[in-house]
């Protein structure tokens, strides 16, 4: 399933494409707007690139609140980011089936710029109110505590980072931290190639208190994932079933998009 954002008809709109038994089209939910002040009236259709015989419709909008009938309307009364789901019954020979789809709304005033930001070997981390949906307009307006007025912020020093966020008559405050690396991620290796074909790996994370993912690849077709937070050394061991020459790939994925591969050559002899 399928799905993307455009501008219809001066109406927000999110498209889904279906296909059902033979049967290709495309749903469309259109919103009288995807981004106001609470509390905020939205108008809701759906659109079919197809002439559907439907059974009924169910709205979800996300707060609790729901609605039937091709064209609802509901007032979102509490700031927030809220996911409106439709789901759609139609018929389908002697049964019936559902489809669904999903537009996003931001009621403001809402803020998060996120807890931590780790600052990557090659890029410096963009700030911004993740609280939005990505490519939803921002009335609002932004004071950094580095004296920057745009909407994000990009940060390439560790430390502290606030900003101040005036929209719909209201002043909302967040502050988030940008983290150095400590060092590279370090892989170390240890073995006896002619006594065993056994490998020592020691990793340790580039980062303090920062998510991570490292996939380990021993470069015989077998791999190890582990997820974890803490900067502490992780040891692995790998016994390979054939003598050779053999190049271990060290994966570590960070929050933020930050990663670093490090690859070591080991030979192994028996």
């Amino acid at each position: 399933m399928k799905r993307f954002l455009m501008l219809f008809a001066g109406m927000c709109l999110a498209l889904t494409a279906v296909k059902a038994q033979s049967q290709s089209f495309d749903l469309k939910i259109l919103a009288s707007d995807t981004v106001g002040c609470a509390p905020k009236k939205i108008s809701f259709d759906v659109k079919s690139s197809a002439e559907l015989s439907v059974i009924d419709w169910l709205w979800e909008f996300g707060d609790g609140g729901t609605a039937s009938g091709p064209q609802p309307t509901h007032t979102f009364n509490t700031p927030g980011h809220y996911v409106v789901r439709l789901t759609m019954v139609l018929p389908a020979g002697a049964t019936s089936m559902k489809v669904f789809s999903y537009q996003e709304i931001d009621i403001l005033p809402i803020l998060d710029l996120g807890i931590l930001h780790p600052l990557c070997s090659n890029y410096c981390p963009i700030i911004s109110n993740t609280a939005m949906a990505e490519g939803h307009h921002d009335p609002g307006w932004y004071l950094w505590s580095t004296g920057d007025t745009t909407s994000t912020l990009r940060a390439c020093s560790p430390g502290t980072y606030s900003v101040t966020y005036n929209v719909c008559g209201q002043t909302l405050r967040d502050t988030t931290v940008v983290i150095g690396r400590v060092s590279e991620t370090l892989a170390q290796i240890s073995y006896t190639w002619l006594c065993s074909r056994q490998v020592d790996l020691a990793v340790t994370p580039a980062y303090e208190n920062v998510p991570y993912r490292l996939w380990l690849n021993w470069g015989d077709g077998s791999s190890q994932t582990l997820m974890d937070r803490d900067r502490h050394i992780l040891n692995f061991d790998h016994e390979y079933a054939i003598s050779g020459d053999y190049t271990i790939e060290v994966h570590m994925e960070y929050q933020n998009s930050c990663s670093d591969v490090v690859t070591r050559k080991v030979t192994v002899r028996q």
